[in-house]
């Protein structure tokens, strides 16, 4: 049986998400740090995405991505 469901999100979130090989070396440094763990793979960011973005990440500095990533990890996990 199928269900149509009315206002889905049309994101394609595989554009949005923002993983550990996005970061800058800098910034992969800081969330290893904060998640207190020395190999980004004990965490499975190789195949999970650290955040999921609702804005195109295409329209975003480094910087921006960096900032983005590192408030999560801080605040969120």
């Amino acid at each position: 049986m199928a269900f149509q469901l009315e206002n889905k999100d049309s994101r394609d979130l595989d554009s949005e998400r923002i993983f550990f090989e996005d970061l800058s070396p800098e910034a992969q440094k800081k969330a290893l740090a904060l998640q207190g763990i020395a190999d980004y793979r004990d965490a499975n960011w190789d195949i999970m995405p650290l955040v999921y973005y609702y804005e195109p990440i295409s329209n975003l500095s480094q910087s921006e991505i960096d900032d983005e990533a590192l408030y999560f990890l801080k605040n969120i996990v």
